[in-house]
């Protein structure tokens, strides 16, 4: 999923190069044009990974982009121990499952 969003994140970075000709774009939304591409980026990998694991947008979105690396490693650490719980779940009925046989 890691390459995924990085390709997400490339494809949204560029997406804004091909939309700039209609005048409103998410570079002008969030005040972007001044920054450097890595900015830029980190935003776009933000989208990215939100989209990625269905987090959604909410109504409390991070307002820099301090904000924005801090939500996006904590979705990745979400999803990491949500599919570990599901694991440990997926064995544990395996096991049950092994001993009832």
């Amino acid at each position: 999923s890691s390459y995924l969003s990085i390709y997400l994140g490339s494809l949204a970075l560029r997406l804004h190069l091909f939309a700039a000709e209609d005048g409103v774009t998410w570079i002008k939304t969030f005040n972007l044009h001044d920054s450097g591409w890595h900015i830029k980026y980190i935003y776009c990998l933000y989208w990215a990974i939100t989209t990625i694991v269905t987090v959604g947008y909410g109504d409390l979105t991070p307002q820099n982009y301090i904000e924005v690396l801090f939500v996006m490693v904590v979705q990745l650490i979400g999803t990491a121990v949500f599919g570990y719980m599901i694991n440990v779940i997926g064995i544990t009925v395996d096991e049950i499952k092994k001993k009832n046989e």
